[in-house]
């Protein structure tokens, strides 16, 4: 297959997964997006993948800029499962590099779908410069995250269900979500890698919390609907990871609780965290957002952590792709 020159520039939100008891299934979409731009043209050293730019969230981190980055390493792992071809080894042998420069928006390894985003945009561009599948990017970034509540909504926008299916497909609905939500996001300034908070879960879960957490979903989901703070606050409860993961986030019970006296309809745990999360209804008034982000600020400092609170709409847009004009060829030497 024959590979030309092309400049793609991709973008994708954050997304807050989980949502109280929808664990690894649930996510939804924010108005916060990341943006990457893909460079392929002819160079002197065919076959190198770089990172030439990065911006915003992880611009002061150790991320690679080289084949390891994930936007290029996820590529390898699409070859691995059998989504395509080596991409790399075409690359190589019709005399291209690629160049790639990210703006990042969402925080790395704070509960809001980082790695998620990066896959997402990482899977679109291995379709189209492979043109080997048909598979969705989401779907594609859901085998690699293996569960599907980050790269669902980062894909499609809105709000997500997913689940996978007997064949291993990942199944998606995007169901309605009322105008009036707004999600406030409570970010502290420290790292919450994945891995470790999986760590601390229980592998047997007990029947009465797998019970709690199954009857509670379609209340979330129907107040998500409907616009209906009650069943909001009933649905957002879950007994499977929040508690298990509060003693890695200090003052975990203390925002919860400010978030709600201040105006909040249910508060949640973002992902794996270390983010805080809570639903807002904007028809209680426009400052509503505010003093619940401030209510959620002050309890984190109160347990001796700084935050970044910002104030959300839902993304509906979810993954959106921009094919430009190809530039000039990469520069030897």
């Amino acid at each position: 297959m024959s590979i030309s020159p092309c400049r793609l520039q991709l973008s994708a939100p954050s997304t807050s997964a989980n949502l109280g008891p929808g664990f690894d299934c649930l996510g939804v979409a924010l108005q916060q997006r990341n943006r990457w731009t893909v460079s392929v043209r002819s160079g002197s050293l065919p076959g190198r993948c770089r990172v030439i730019e990065t911006s915003g969230g992880g611009a002061n981190e150790d991320i690679p800029t080289d084949e390891s980055h994930l936007f290029f390493s996820s590529w390898a792992k699409l070859h691995e499962l059998g989504f395509g071809p080596d991409l790399f080894s075409l690359l190589k042998d019709q005399g291209l590099e690629v160049e790639l420069a990210a703006a990042n928006a969402t925080p790395i390894a704070r509960g809001l779908g980082s790695s998620a985003a990066v896959r997402v945009a990482s899977s679109e561009a291995y379709r189209r410069l492979t043109g080997q599948t048909s598979r969705p990017a989401w779907e594609l970034a859901a085998q690699l995250e293996t569960h599907p509540d980050n790269a669902g909504p980062a894909g499609l926008g809105g709000l997500f269900v997913g689940t996978r299916d007997s064949d291993g497909r990942f199944r998606a609905l995007v169901p309605p979500i009322h105008e009036c939500w707004r999600v406030v996001v409570a970010i502290p300034d420290f790292s919450l890698h994945t891995a470790r908070a999986r760590a601390c879960l229980s592998s047997d879960i007990p029947r009465a919390d797998s019970i709690f957490n199954t009857s509670r979903l379609p209340f979330l989901l129907e107040g998500l609907r409907t616009g209906d703070s009650d069943y909001l606050a009933l649905g957002c409860q879950d007994r499977l990871h929040q508690s298990q993961r509060a003693g890695l986030i200090p003052g975990f019970y203390q925002v919860m609780e400010s978030a709600s006296e201040a105006g909040a309809a249910a508060s949640y745990l973002s992902g794996a965290g270390p983010t805080m999360a809570a639903f807002v209804d904007v028809r209680q008034g426009d400052s509503v957002g505010a003093q619940v982000a401030d209510a959620m600020d002050r309890a984190f400092q109160a347990a001796g952590v700084s935050s970044k609170t910002l104030v959300l709409e839902v993304d509906q847009a979810g993954l959106q792709v921009m094919e430009l004009e190809p530039e000039g060829q990469i520069a030897r030497g």
